[in-house]
């Protein structure tokens, strides 16, 4: 689980939240870098969902599903 924590960014606030109740200051590194990971994650999903909807329009999925969906 340790692993899967270091490339979810809540995971690096949750831990500034701590440090921040524990009274110590908040890391700027952290932070940015759990803004970078999600900057990262959703250029990801955008290519990835992208993909698959080129893929569905020209096999024709897509099209197939609105004609069955009308009658």
């Amino acid at each position: 689980m340790r692993g899967i924590s270091h490339v979810l960014p809540p995971s690096y606030v949750f831990e500034n939240l701590r440090a921040i109740v524990a009274g110590r200051d908040a890391s700027l590194t952290d932070l940015g870098l759990a803004s970078a990971i999600a900057i990262a994650e959703l250029l990801l999903c955008a290519w990835v969902f992208a993909r698959t909807h080129r893929k569905a329009l020209r096999s024709g999925l897509i099209a197939r599903y609105a004609a069955e969906t009308v009658a």
